[in-house]
């Protein structure tokens, strides 16, 4: 064996590929549009393994993160936004068509890995991660090693409902009613700031018109870091983990985290303290945490 890992990141419009060697720096990289059928996904992700271990010139142990969980049940891959993936036996198709075992989790538990093997959460025994951009993901790491829970939906935070003071629940993609990630999300910020002001803008857009001073944008972004904030002290009343790491776009704009780290306290039980909150720190997360799937 190398020692070398190599992991590919799986999204919805790229697919992103790390090699580590084995002291875990990384020394290749690649990334290619994502496909749009589910063979073309296969091939596609063959054909970045070939490229890493092309130009490394040796084979690696290959992790796998994107979207969705393997059912524990049926072998069955589910809960994915690529939707064609969803009901077909990805995990083992794909070993099949690379002709050696993988090993393969959910994107969100892949950057907790990330966060916590070199990253913002290092030291830390219990660290949870949250992804802010589109939609919300959210990932636990307990002693260096991802829980998925006995039916492979530990740490799902983003399809919990949250009660939010103003307004009937919104609906989720899900099914449910609201869900978090219809509220804390840039897809939910921008419907938030919709049904308020009228006004059918995206989140960055949200973003830009908050920092010039608009007073509508300034509210939404208040209600973004104060369901934020509930969702933090949901968080510590059921896990108390020991640092909660914010990533993803949303997760950079300045005052975000701040703001959240004033609220959470006051939705936390007790109203004494809640959890460490810091940013992310470890570049490529997605695919660096898939590799240390692996060690």
């Amino acid at each position: 064996m190398t020692g070398m890992r190599l992991g590919v990141d799986v999204g919805g419009t790229k697919i992103a590929a790390v090699v580590l060697d084995r002291n875990g720096h990384r020394i290749f990289h690649a990334r290619r549009d994502t496909p749009k059928t589910y063979a073309d996904v296969l091939h596609a992700i063959g054909g970045i393994v070939g490229e890493c271990e092309g130009a490394v010139g040796a084979g690696a142990s290959i992790g796998v993160g994107m979207p969705g969980s393997q059912s524990p049940r049926t072998g069955q891959w589910r809960n994915c936004n690529m939707t064609f993936i969803n009901g077909r036996p990805f995990a083992a198709d794909l070993e099949a068509a690379l002709g050696r075992p993988i090993r393969i989790e959910n994107d969100a538990n892949c950057f907790a890995l990330s966060e916590a093997i070199g990253g913002a959460g290092e030291g830390y025994p219990v660290v949870y991660a949250l992804t802010l951009g589109t939609g919300l993901g959210g990932g636990l790491v307990v002693d260096g090693h991802v829980r998925r829970g006995a039916n492979g939906v530990a740490a799902e935070i983003g399809h919990v409902p949250i009660v939010v003071p103003e307004g009937e629940p919104a609906p989720c993609y899900c099914g449910g009613l609201g869900c978090a990630e219809s509220y804390v999300s840039g897809t939910g910020m921008a419907r938030d700031h919709r049904l308020v002001t009228g006004e059918t803008l995206s989140s960055p857009q949200i973003i830009a018109a908050m920092q010039a001073g608009d007073a509508g944008a300034i509210a939404t972004f208040g209600r973004l870091t104060d369901r934020l904030a509930r969702l933090v002290g949901m968080l510590a009343n059921a896990l108390d983990p020991d640092v909660i790491v914010l990533g993803g776009g949303l997760s950079t704009v300045a005052g975000l985290a701040e703001a959240v780290r004033d609220s959470a306290p006051r939705y936390v039980f007790g109203r004494e303290a809640a959890p460490p909150i810091v940013l992310a720190r470890t570049t490529e997360s997605g695919a660096r945490g898939a590799a240390l799937l692996w060690d």
